[in-house]
């Protein structure tokens, strides 16, 4: 998770930084392995909403993480970014990598790791991820553990329309995704992979046994 903000306005330059974060982490563990250089990663920052009222009832883990992070409950409302990663490592040290990340943003599930499913072919792997990473729901689920109060709360429509106009205020969803290439591969500029109308086919075609996705909470 990164840090829980009350203004929408703030999303664009912590973005940022967690971006030129992760850029600057998978540097420097280039320079700590070599087979690192074939390591590439797709994905897009996602954001959720909740009135501060609602945030006691949602998922005890979610809870954990924002008491360890500190939250400030004063605010009327609450915005969670975090990012969804498909992960290639090309062979690279995946404990490595793991500690890398997980030294960056400590704390209870902050980041999570997943494995691809081994039952299900390279195809299906990907397509169910990219489906999940790229998602964008305007729903939260409230007591999602209590069956007897659980229940689905919807984002009124005017957070919609401030989240999707402070979206496109700077360049549609290509600001919400991420990429990173091979150290080799020159082929097209960042923006124009991130723009690309079929860009997640970048993984389909050759990728690794040493791969699984990424969840930074």
């Amino acid at each position: 998770m990164l840090e829980p903000i009350a203004d929408l306005t703030r999303i664009r330059p912590q973005l940022k930084k967690a971006r030129k974060d992760l850029r600057n982490l998978i540097a420097r563990f280039r320079a700590q392995d070599e087979r690192a250089t074939q390591l590439r990663m797709y994905g897009a920052f996602e954001t959720d909403w909740y009135p501060t009222h609602h945030v006691p009832r949602l998922s005890g883990y979610k809870l954990t993480q924002l008491a360890k992070i500190g939250f400030d409950y004063t605010a009327s409302e609450v915005w969670f970014p975090h990012l969804h990663v498909l992960v290639d490592l090309g062979g690279a040290s995946e404990a490595g990598f793991r500690d890398l990340l997980t030294r960056k943003w400590p704390g209870h599930r902050r980041v999570h790791f997943r494995n691809l499913d081994e039952t299900r072919s390279r195809e299906t792997n990907i397509a169910n991820l990219m489906s999940y990473v790229l998602k964008c729901k305007h729903y939260y689920r409230l007591d999602p553990f209590r069956d007897e109060t659980a229940s689905v709360s919807r984002w009124p429509a005017h957070v919609v329309a401030r989240f999707h106009e402070e979206i496109f205020a700077h360049g549609n969803f290509a600001f919400v995704r991420f990429h990173l290439k091979p150290v080799e591969d020159k082929s097209l500029s960042e923006i124009d992979e991130l723009e690309a109308e079929d860009s997640s086919f970048y993984f389909t075609s050759s990728i690794s046994q040493n791969s699984y996705s990424l969840y930074i909470n």
